[in-house]
């Protein structure tokens, strides 16, 4: 083989490397982790779960949703209506307390959630690790 072919070739292999790098940077991505907090003297215990948006684009989070021991889905907007822009590498903390568990439902019905997650404006899906066992935790405490 030539050099020429061999520095097209590995030219190629560069650029095929480099968009793949941009693309996969590109693409949305939320970060949320979770975690239990025993309340001090006088205080509640809570959940604190913090979201970062990993990706390069903007991101508005619309509303939290939890699933229910029955497999239902119940959803709190998050504030302001429009929801909340993440922009890239931008955080957004806050705070599940044991009567946040328990929102009423339409039917006046309470429900008691198992999972949490967040839904963007889009409808996309992004888990809270640690999610269920934290929510556990403070639902026992």
């Amino acid at each position: 083989m030539s050099p020429t072919v061999i520095s097209i070739a590995a030219l190629a292999v560069y650029a095929v490397s480099a968009t793949f790098v941009v693309l996969s940077q590109d693409r949305p991505g939320i970060r949320a982790q979770s975690t239990f907090q025993i309340g001090s003297e006088g205080e509640e215990p809570t959940v604190a779960i913090s979201i970062v948006n990993m990706g390069r684009r903007p991101i508005v989070l619309r509303l939290w949703r939890g699933d229910d021991l029955m497999g239902n889905t119940v959803g709190t907007y998050l504030q302001p209506p429009e929801g909340i822009t993440l922009t890239a590498r931008k955080r957004y903390d806050m705070r599940l307390r044991k009567a946040d568990l328990l929102p009423r439902t339409p039917g006046n019905g309470k429900v008691l959630f198992r999972d949490a997650f967040f839904e963007d404006t889009l409808y996309r899906r992004f888990n809270i690790q640690g999610i269920r066992g934290n929510l556990q935790r403070l639902w026992n405490s």
